[in-house]
């Protein structure tokens, strides 16, 4: 899911063209995403045969390979990942990035092959826990890990918040992530712009766009190539903030809901 601590760093953020204009920006403010009212399924993850007795791994645009052995194997986004097989239906993946650790995924699948349920828990950086859980139901493949899955449920325990304040100069914004310490200087320019954070991965940038006074397209990309493009739009109220991402394979978006905590 992408939307977790365990996957790639999405940051959003908005600016406007002077310190007295960002305290009437609508995205100004501390945000909590709504569980309930967001949407995160429809993504789709592949496992499948590799040479020399490894897994290949896709998620998205995304692959690499790896080995149930207990060595690091790296991830697309820089990220280093330790597997290991309990049994045919039972696996472990441990991650970390920067030298941080980011968590523990297990992966159970059902008895009759047809479901697989994953189970994200871990520490963030703040010192905040979280156990998230995903279930997928099999697209291809008959038994054990291999194929493809289709998640249809999502569970988030954690709530996630998100802060835009005025920024270190007069024509960007700052965009924080508390939990887990990160925050990224932004401007409407259209120039790629880097994140600051322990579990950041190295080459990833964000270049944003204002597409009117309550909305604005963001695109994250990792060493140059696109990750997703993403969209914000605040409701008129000002109190609700709609965030769609959309990978470039055109699988399926995920909308998430924040709501307004304070100005």
């Amino acid at each position: 899911m992408r939307f977790r601590p365990l996957q790639i760093l999405c940051i959003v953020a908005a600016a406007a063209s002077a310190s007295a204009a960002f305290a009437q920006s609508p995205f100004i403010g501390d945000w909590k995403m709504n569980n309930d009212k967001s949407h995160f399924t429809g993504d789709v993850i592949r496992f499948s045969p590799a040479p020399d007795g490894a897994i290949k791994f896709t998620a998205e645009t995304r692959s690499y390979t790896f080995k149930t052995d207990g060595k690091e194997y790296a991830g697309p986004t820089g990220a280093q990942n330790v597997w290991k097989m309990v049994d045919d239906n039972n696996y472990e993946r441990s991650t970390s990035r920067n030298g941080v650790p980011l968590g523990t995924t297990t992966y159970k699948i059902s008895s009759d092959g047809k479901t697989l349920v994953t189970e994200d828990t871990g520490t963030l950086p703040s010192g905040k826990s979280f156990d998230d859980t995903t279930t997928y139901t099999r697209v291809s493949g008959t038994k054990g890990l291999m194929g493809s899955w289709k998640d249809t449920e999502v569970k988030i325990k954690e709530d996630t918040v998100m802060s835009w304040k005025a920024g270190s100069s007069a024509d960007t914004i700052r965009w924080e992530l508390p939990d887990i310490k990160a925050y990224l200087d932004l401007s409407l320019d259209g120039k790629d712009c880097t994140p600051v954070g322990p579990t950041v991965p190295k080459g990833l940038t964000l270049s944003a766009t204002k597409t009117g006074p309550r909305s604005l397209t963001v695109l994250e990309k990792l060493d140059g190539k696109l990750l997703s493009k993403n969209t914000y739009k605040v409701s008129s109220d000002g109190k609700t903030l709609t965030a769609v991402e959309a990978p470039p394979d055109g699988k399926a978006p995920e909308t998430v809901i924040y709501e307004k905590q304070s100005m």
